[in-house]
């Protein structure tokens, strides 16, 4: 049933739609631009200082990026699915007014849940402004 629903809604179209808004809304906002680059930015400078060879050793255009971004995509993904395991425990300690300041001293896992909470409430901030029906 689940999967069905899924279906329905890409073929429709409306996960490109979703996925479009999204983007258009975090164009929109300078100041979460300026956020995200900076973290992202730092946690790129924080996981090359681990591994100089995530640069050098890539598969892709020879600039790292294409490992260092999967790498960073997957760890993203893994730090969401963590703090969702544990959302009703500790859903208040994610940090929702980050300073460009701030984001120097921040640890890995800092950064990681940053950059998953600015995603998530725009995301949820886009859904609220434009909800998901299914079977239209």
């Amino acid at each position: 049933m689940q999967q069905d629903l899924v279906t329905q809604y890409k073929k429709g179209g409306a996960f490109d739609a979703k996925r479009k808004t999204w983007f258009e809304s975090v164009v929109a906002d300078e100041e979460l631009q300026k956020k995200l680059n900076k973290l992202v930015d730092k946690l790129v400078r924080v996981k090359i200082e681990k591994d100089p060879e995530l640069v050098i050793n890539d598969s892709g255009n020879g600039d790292g990026s294409g490992k260092l971004s999967a790498l960073i995509q997957t760890e993203l993904v893994k730090r969401q699915v963590q703090r969702a395991k544990t959302a009703a425990k500790d859903k208040d300690d994610l940090p929702t007014d980050i300073s460009l300041c701030e984001v120097e001293t921040m640890t890995e896992t800092e950064l990681l849940d940053a950059i998953n909470t600015l995603v998530s409430k725009t995301a949820e901030a886009v859904q609220a402004d434009d909800p998901v029906v299914v079977g239209q």
